[in-house]
């Protein structure tokens, strides 16, 4: 019996070592992963076409509290800095674009929505933990600062970035 639970362990640990393998994590100072994805009137874009922009990338979900507190301090970041070379683009993680739709025409938001794919393609690519997760990506297309969830200091440290990044 002992020997059955050794190696039911054994195998455990090798499942769980082959599935870290081929997950995808990244860390500051990385290349932001790329993607295409459809925005809410459905014509695709690609994180890569923002190259020579700086970018802020949040993933968000309508069900997400913090999420939609974090919506109103992204636009004032892209009403403020949009003519500096600044872009936001936020990602909705779950499947009710309706709802997502709703969310933002309520919230008068002017970025670009895009909304993942049926299987969680970029959701998976980011290795979504905590939402909303919100990365600063530089110029060059690496990620200078990732947040995971909001606050008001959250907000004004990524306001901070977001200047420093705009006039390097």
């Amino acid at each position: 019996m002992e020997k059955i639970t050794a190696q039911f362990l054994v195998f455990l640990f090798c499942l769980l070592s082959l599935s870290a393998v081929g997950a995808s994590s990244f860390s500051v100072g990385e290349r932001a992963p790329d993607f295409a994805l459809p925005n809410l009137a459905g014509k695709n874009l690609r994180l890569s076409e923002y190259r020579s922009e700086v970018v802020v990338l949040n993933f968000w979900a309508t069900w997400c509290g913090k999420c939609s507190d974090a919506m109103p301090v992204l636009e004032s970041l892209y009403e403020q800095h949009q003519g500096a070379g600044l872009n936001v683009i936020a990602v909705g993680v779950d499947a009710e674009s309706h709802k997502a739709v709703e969310l933002i025409n309520a919230a008068d938001i002017s970025f670009p929505v895009l909304t993942d794919d049926a299987t969680k393609t970029v959701s998976r690519l980011y290795d979504l933990g905590k939402l909303p997760l919100t990365l600063v990506i530089d110029r060059e297309g690496n990620v200078r600062h990732i947040h995971k969830g909001f606050s008001k200091e959250s907000g004004a440290r990524m306001m901070a970035e977001v200047a420093e990044l705009l006039a390097e």
